[in-house]
């Protein structure tokens, strides 16, 4: 009975934090200002350049330090996973107004390319392709120029 009551514990630790952070995280709110909402968007550019950053190091480590194709696969997998938790997150927060359509748009719009360069790149690797690796790399750092000169222009002074 007592390792019972052990598991229960633990099942109890585990699943109510689990139910905080599902009903936490299924709330989309509206930024409260325009200039919340510009840093919020900076802030999602700056997130986005981390995982494109994490694609060009692992190209760069292929071609230049033989990193395994396999392994490759896999951080590319995880970095386009993660470009996509960005993006989705962000595409949830509401702008204040109709004025930031288009600034919504935008960074939606750099962060789609970002996404796709990644995933290029992952199928890339899933097919041992290192060739379509390197000539993504040129793609890749646009899109990672484009998001640091979005970041740059909206976030913080």
């Amino acid at each position: 009975m007592e390792g019972l009551s052990a598991w229960r514990r633990v099942a109890r630790a585990l699943v109510g934090p689990t139910i905080v952070v599902v009903v936490a995280g299924a709330c989309t709110v509206p930024a409260r200002t325009v200039d919340d909402y510009e840093a919020d968007a900076a802030a999602a550019a700056a997130d986005a350049i981390s995982h494109v950053g994490t694609s060009l190091l692992i190209a760069r480590a292929i071609e230049r330090e033989g990193v395994p194709i396999t392994t490759a696969s896999v951080v590319l997998s995880d970095a386009e996973q993660a470009a996509a938790g960005v993006r989705g997150t962000f595409a949830e927060i509401q702008p204040p107004d109709a004025q930031l359509d288009a600034l919504r748009a935008e960074v939606l719009r750099l962060m789609d390319a970002a996404e796709q360069v990644v995933s290029d790149m992952r199928i890339a690797a899933r097919r041992g392709d290192a060739r379509t690796i390197a000539r993504l790399e040129g793609n890749a750092q646009d899109a990672l120029d484009a998001l640091d000169a979005f970041a740059t222009e909206h976030g913080p002074a």
